[in-house]
Order: structure tokens, then C-alpha cells, then sequence
């Protein structure tokens, strides 16, 4: 006799083998696309480039009517090591845009890959190869460098790190990018964005029909109760990677007599941590541009990572300890989307992030 499968196994099924295709296809696609960038321009070998690469327009040194010319509002904004794999996996994600529902639409949103020095190689690739809708794709340069840009009074010589990747100072940097400098950039006053989208190289999206709005906030109300933030689902920062978190809230919020705007996520700091700090596990997130380059949520941000006690290079603390900050202290309960136990619809993120930082 048959047996019968109830309907919520199988969607778990489904859901399983969707997170599985994903995981398979952003390891071994990545391998097979890096082959393509294995020969690197002149620079790397001292072989003179090819004529119609030198010929490509400088996207970091355009003029800003040149280059910057969006039609959407929305922006999916990713950050790329300059390593083979790196690129190669991002080329996986750009192609799961496919399934966002503004894919073939005029007014599909742009995608921005902020970089320090990716090659015109590299850049062209990820343009011709990779994306499978109208978006276009610009490539601003950071406007400092990774290697040796460091807060003022932290001495990253005869400081060590109590966690690290590939290079000791390049994971803290690109936490610190996601907190502070990417709401800095010029691209913000040279544009009209108003909404970004972040795309980790390491994710993917799959065709279970993604939250409709996306990749904008879910509406355009005004005042109080505009979304400033979609968020992921709420997980949580062991203490080894929140140390003094908890301590540094508390004294911001006495030192500058904040008013809490969200009383119930700003419990949820005081009762966790630092056992398990509340976090967004922002590896997907949409922010609007405006809430984040407001003078208050700015002061807080410069300082997690400009300041003493330097937590995000001393300690790591992560962008996704900052963001569930920030929504706790800055933003109406109204003002945040989503935010629940599971992921939007249609998302995955199968393998952790594998960013050579």
C-alpha cells in the first residue's frame, strides 16, 4: 500500500532539496566559472592586456552623470574580495536574481559591487557573464583601503584580533564597511537610491515566489510609519564575539539620553546578553539609505567602530549585532519588517560565509 505524504512534508521536502541545489550550485559553478579568470590581466604576469580590455571605461574615475544614471530607486548592493572564487561566487548569486520579482521589469533594480581594485577582467565578467535580467551593474571602488585604513588610537601592528580569517585585520574591516562606510559612500549622493538590498556571495535566491516588494521595503508609506528595515530572521552572537556589547549600549544610551524606540528588542539586549546577543542575521537585509545617514543612527555607528573600545576589531562584533541595536534604539516597532524565525521566502544562505577576508 502507498504510503500517503501530508502536505507540510512535502513543501519541507522541497524546501530541503531547494537549499541543497543551492549549496551544490554555489560550490561547484564557482569552480568551473573561476577557471574562466584563472588568466589574470597584465598586472599579475607582466603579459600586456588585451586592447579591448584597456579600452574599457574606468567605472571608479567616470564622472558621476557618466556612470551613475539609475532608473530604479532600489539597489542590490554586494562586497567582493578580489580573489578568483570570490568572484565566482558572486557570479552564482547574480544569477539566482533571476527569481526577484523585479527581474524583468524596466525599473529592475540596479546591482552595485562595491571593491578595492577588481580588475576590468573581472568586472567585465561578472557584467557579461553573470546577470540574467535588465539590471545593470556598476562597480565603485571603497574609498579607503582594507589594508591600511584603521580607526585613529588603534595600533593594528601590536593589536591581535580574538578571531580571524585569511588576513588579521580583513574580516573586522568588512564588518566595519557594512556598519559604517557603505552609508558613507559618495554613490549615495551622486544617485537617487533610496532602498538597498544586500546580496552576500554565498546566498541564493530559488523560485518559491520571493516577498513581492522586494528588492524595495514592503511600502511607501511616510512619517513614523515608513519601513526604514526588512529584516532576516533574529539569531543570536555568542559572548566570545560580543564582549562588552552589552556594556557599550547601556553607556550610549545613558552617555547621549536616548529614547528607546523600540522597548521590546532593546529587552531582548539586556536579558541575552552576553550569553547570546540578539542579532538580524543580515546576510539579506533591505535598509533605506535616509534611516541610516540620520545624524543619530550615524553617531552610533562611527561609534561601535571608531571608537573606544574598538569592540568590532577588538572583539568582531558583527554588523548583525549592530543592526538589532540600532532598530532597538532608533526605530519604531512599526519601522521594521519581518524580523521572525525564518528566512524570506524564496532565500537561502546554505554554506556560511566563505569570504576570503
Amino acid at each position: 500500500m502507498k504510503a500517503v505524504t501530508s502536505p507540510s512534508a512535502t513543501t519541507n521536502s522541497t524546501s530541503t532539496k531547494k537549499r541543497r541545489w543551492c549549496a551544490l550550485f554555489l560550490v561547484a559553478v564557482p569552480v568551473i566559472a573561476g577557471l574562466s579568470l584563472l588568466k589574470e590581466p597584465a598586472e599579475m604576469y607582466g603579459i600586456q592586456a588585451p586592447a579591448s580590455q584597456k579600452s574599457m571605461p574606468d567605472l571608479n574615475t567616470a564622472s558621476p552623470g557618466e556612470v551613475f544614471q539609475p532608473v530604479a530607486t532600489a539597489a542590490i548592493v554586494a562586497l567582493v574580495p578580489n580573489g578568483i572564487f570570490n568572484v565566482a561566487q558572486l557570479c552564482v548569486a547574480l544569477q539566482t536574481l533571476q527569481f526577484l520579482p523585479d527581474a524583468n521589469k524596466m525599473t529592475s533594480a540596479d546591482v552595485v559591487v562595491f571593491h578595492d581594485g577588481l580588475t576590468p577582467m573581472k568586472q567585465n565578467f561578472l557584467r557579461e557573464e553573470c546577470l540574467s535580467s535588465r539590471r545593470k551593474i556598476i562597480f565603485p571602488r571603497l574609498e579607503y583601503s582594507f589594508s591600511n585604513f584603521f580607526p585613529d588610537g588603534f595600533d593594528p601592528v601590536t593589536e591581535t584580533p580574538n578571531w580571524q580569517r585569511r588576513t588579521k585585520w580583513g574580516y573586522h574591516q568588512m564588518i566595519r564597511f557594512w556598519i559604517t562606510y557603505i552609508w558613507k559612500h559618495s554613490l549615495w549622493q551622486q544617485s537617487r537610491y533610496k532602498t538597498i538590498m544586500r546580496l552576500d556571495a554565498d546566498a541564493c535566491w530559488h523560485n518559491s515566489t520571493p516577498p513581492s516588494h522586494l528588492p524595495s521595503l514592503p511600502n511607501s508609506n511616510t512619517g513614523d510609519n515608513m519601513v526604514v528595515y526588512h529584516a532576516n530572521r533574529v539569531a543570536g552572537e555568542v559572548s566570545f564575539v560580543a564582549k562588552g556589547f552589552l556594556q557599550f549600549v547601556q553607556d550610549y544610551v545613558a552617555k547621549h539620553n536616548i529614547s528607546v524606540q523600540n522597548p521590546r528588542l532593546y529587552e531582548r539586549i539586556i536579558e541575552s546578553c552576553p550569553g547570546k546577543c540578539p542579532t538580524f542575521y543580515n546576510n539579506f537585509e533591505v535598509s533605506r539609505i535616509s534611516f541610516m545617514n540620520r545624524s543619530d543612527v550615524k553617531a552610533f555607528h562611527w561609534a561601535m567602530t571608531e571608537e573606544e573600545p574598538f569592540g568590532v576589531f577588538r572583539y568582531r562584533w558583527g554588523d548583525a549585532l549592530a543592526r538589532y541595536a540600532v532598530m532597538s534604539l532608533f526605530a519604531q516597532p512599526q519601522q521594521v519588517f519581518g524580523g521572525g524565525t525564518s528566512v524570506p521566502k524564496g532565500y537561502s544562505h546554505p554554506l556560511g560565509n566563505r569570504s576570503h577576508w
